[in-house]
Order: structure tokens, then C-alpha cells, then sequence
């Protein structure tokens, strides 16, 4: 990691400057006090001894010369740092008035945090591009059978599934297709319909047994109710979903909830319908009138449904529900008056 700065500014470089200033002055005085000793010797032994006085003198104006020069070296130091300056290099001199101890550790605190700031900054950039490497190959990756290809809104016809699939079980071996996914067949029907025309109960059966994990069901009983609005599928698919009742018990067919369904049809919605021990879809049909709804039942009468003979056609909402009821005495009493726990309209977005 390289933190660009002037010279002047680096504290490595102000220290190296700072020792610098700081052995000259001490050269220059050690220099100066040996000069000193050295001529107070020096007229000691002239008073004391018999020496060559014109001589002693001559060495001893040397000596003061020479201490006269040392003491002037640091005036002609700033001189030269004032030439310097005046010459428009303001910067070099700046990097001997700043060396010094209190300025260098300054420095070096603000090298310290620049340092600090850039690996946080150079890490969280490698986080980021890490985080759309993964998004972009989990994206890359992502079962292409799962993703919608249609988003009509609205439909003319709901595309019919049976929930017959031979030689597939839901979800463990001895719970067949046919025995316990009304719900995923029911739910292939509305995918197929608006949002993924391929799409099949085998696609379904593998999204809630295989992969997601996150959509309730029982295990030898089926799908839950709380599938029919899981948050996850419905983005998976781009669907719209509302709840035109739930009940969470079975309770006698009304006409106030059979216009709800009814409308929702006429819009041109899909409507799954929970009934006693089983899921059908009423939906639009061109082959019906606008008081009628089409009823595809996804399993045949040997499976207590309808679906799979001459009984998958138009009917009144009220009809539609009575004949999923009656047969295989799915009715809540003995007169035909046939119940039902829930009903969800969807569409496309």
C-alpha cells in the first residue's frame, strides 16, 4: 500500500533531518568547546614555559579563527535556507523548520489514520466486489426452470394439470404425486398460467421437496394452507396473490365469498379453492359465460375429484364447489350442502 505525499510531509524523511540538525549542532559545539579547551591550554603553557611565543600565537590565532568560523556556521546555514526561500522552493526549507520531534509525531499520527482509512476503504471494496462475484455466479447458477418467462397479468384460460404423474413420489417414497399433491398440481396450474409456461407439478413438487425448504408441508398429508401465499414463491414467480377468505376450519358454502371468487374470475384471475381434503382451481374459460367459472379439478374421480371426465366444465361458483363436495361424500352433512376453508385469487405483476 503506497500513501503519496509530498517530501516534506513524510515523517521518515523529517526525522532523517531532524538527526541531521540535531549532530551537526552537537559536532559544532563539541567543535567549539575543544577549540575553547584547546587555546586556554594552549595560553596556560605560554605562561608557565619558555615557549616560542610568536609562534604560539600564530597557532593560537588559527584556534580562534577557526571557532569564530564554527560559531558563524549556522547564521550562514540560514542564510543559505533564506536564498532558498526567496527563490520560490519554500517547500525544502519548510522540511528543516519542521524537524522536530513535536511536528514529526504529528506526522506520523496522520500517516497512521490515512493508512488506516485506505486499507479500511481497499478491504471494503474487496467485500463489495467479493459480495457481486458471489451474486453474479449464485445468479449464473440459479435453475433457469424456477424463473418466470411470461407475466401476463391476467388470463383467458387456465392451463390444466392432473396431479396423476406416474413414477413421482411426494415428497418420500409411498406418498405418491397422485395421492398427496392436489396443492402443488393446483399451484403448477397457476405458474403455467401466468408466469412460466413450461412449468409442470413435477417442477413444483421438486421446488417445495428438493430445493427451497421454506414451503410448508406434511409429509403423507399434503401441502399446507400457508403455501398458497408464501412470500418466497410468490417473487420466484412473479405473482400477485390476494386472500378472498380463510377460514382455517370447513365451513358451509356463502354467497358473499362466492362473489368474491366469482369476480376474481372475471378479472380473469385464478382462484385455488380449499375443500374438505382437497385443492381445486376455478378459473376463466372462454367456454363459459361471465356468471360461470371453469372448474379444473387436478385429480380423476378414483381420487375423490372430478377432474379427468366430463365434470371439468363451467359452473356456477356455488355448482363448482357442490359437485367437489359431493362426490366421495366430501360434504359436511348429509344434504349436499358442501363446505370450504379457503380461497386465493392470483395473477401476474
Amino acid at each position: 500500500m503506497v500513501i503519496t505525499m509530498d517530501i516534506c510531509d513524510n515523517s521518515a524523511i523529517l526525522y532523517l533531518i531532524y538527526i541531521v540538525k540535531t549532530m551537526t549542532f552537537i559536532v559544532l559545539i563539541v567543535a567549539v568547546v575543544l577549540l575553547i579547551v584547546s587555546l586556554s591550554v594552549s595560553c596556560f603553557k605560554t605562561i608557565i614555559s619558555d615557549a616560542d611565543i610568536p609562534k604560539m600565537l600564530k597557532a593560537m590565532s588559527r584556534k580562534i579563527i577557526a571557532t569564530i568560523i564554527l560559531f558563524f556556521i549556522p547564521s550562514f546555514i540560514n542564510l543559505v535556507l533564506d536564498l532558498v526561500e526567496n527563490n520560490g522552493h519554500e517547500k525544502y526549507v519548510a522540511c528543516v523548520t519542521n524537524a522536530n520531534l513535536d511536528y514529526i509525531k504529528e506526522k506520523r499520527e496522520q500517516e497512521e489514520l490515512a493508512k488506516k482509512t485506505a486499507k479500511e476503504q481497499e478491504e471494503q471494496l474487496l467485500k463489495q466486489k467479493k459480495k457481486e462475484a458471489e451474486e453474479k455466479k449464485n445468479s449464473a447458477n440459479k435453475d433457469n426452470s424456477n424463473k418466470p418467462t411470461s407475466t401476463e397479468k391476467y388470463a383467458k384460460e387456465i392451463k390444466y394439470f392432473s396431479q396423476v404423474v406416474p413414477g413421482v413420489n411426494f415428497c418420500n417414497p409411498g406418498h405418491t404425486m397422485a395421492g398427496y399433491a392436489c396443492g402443488p398440481t393446483s399451484l403448477s396450474m397457476i405458474i403455467a398460467t401466468f408466469s412460466k409456461p413450461s412449468y409442470t407439478p413435477t417442477d413444483m413438487r421438486n421446488y417445495i421437496c428438493n430445493k427451497q425448504g421454506t414451503i410448508h408441508h406434511t409429509e403423507g398429508q399434503g401441502l399446507g394452507t400457508a403455501a398458497f401465499t408464501n412470500t418466497k414463491m410468490l417473487s420466484d414467480y412473479n405473482l400477485n396473490v390476494e386472500t378472498l377468505f380463510a377460514y382455517g376450519s370447513l365451513r358451509p358454502y356463502d354467497d358473499a365469498n362466492g362473489k368474491k371468487v366469482l369476480e376474481a374470475v372475471q378479472a380473469g384471475k385464478g382462484v385455488i379453492v380449499h375443500v374438505p381434503g382437497h385443492y381445486v382451481v376455478l378459473g376463466p374459460n372462454p367456454s363459459c359465460n361471465k356468471n360461470r367459472v371453469y372448474l379444473y379439478d387436478p385429480a380423476p374421480s378414483s381420487l375423490r375429484g372430478v377432474g379427468g371426465e366430463s365434470f371439468n366444465d363451467c359452473y356456477t361458483v356455488k355448482e363448482a364447489i357442490r359437485r367437489t363436495g359431493t362426490r366421495h361424500n366430501r360434504c359436511i352433512n348429509n344434504q349436499g350442502q358442501c363446505g370450504w376453508e379457503g380461497a386465493w385469487a392470483y395473477s401476474g405483476k
